[in-house]
């Protein structure tokens, strides 16, 4: 999917089996935990603002 997407498009993806992947994603950003969530809209908000 992210290479069907521009690039200033931010692909988020979360849940268990995403969790359990070991390798990365390229230009995929992981949420692993619901906990996770804020904190990382909030730096991703910050990233777009500068």
């Amino acid at each position: 999917m992210r290479a069907a997407l521009p690039d200033n498009i931010a692909l988020w993806a979360g849940g268990r089996a995403i969790a359990a992947r070991r390798d990365a994603i390229p230009g995929v950003s992981i949420i692993t935990d619901i906990r996770e969530t804020l904190p990382a809209l909030e730096a991703w908000r910050a990233a777009q603002a500068a």
